[in-house]
This record gives structure tokens, C-alpha cells and sequence, in this order.
């Protein structure tokens, strides 16, 4: 779904947050992050 999102030109829509990273954990569970959408009936 964030790549169609990203594909289409919405990403401005997007925005990935680094919440963890573990650099002595598996080489796949290293890095956790949060992956937000905003809500376009906010707009300021």
C-alpha cells in the first residue's frame, strides 16, 4: 500500500520514523520503523 501511495505522487502523505535500532540484534530485526499517514482533512 506505501508503494502505491509513493507511486502515485502522495508522498507528502507519508512519513517513516526510525523507533528502534540494534545493531547487535538478527541482520532483519536490526532496524524498527513506524510508518505514518497524515490525515489530509487537517490541513492547516
Amino acid at each position: 500500500m506505501a508503494f502505491a501511495l509513493l507511486h502515485f505522487g502522495h508522498a507528502d502523505a507519508l512519513e517513516a520514523r526510525i523507533l528502534q535500532a540494534n545493531p547487535e540484534a538478527d541482520p532483519w530485526k536490526q532496524v524498527r520503523i513506524g510508518l505514518y499517514m497524515a490525515d489530509a482533512r487537517k490541513k492547516a
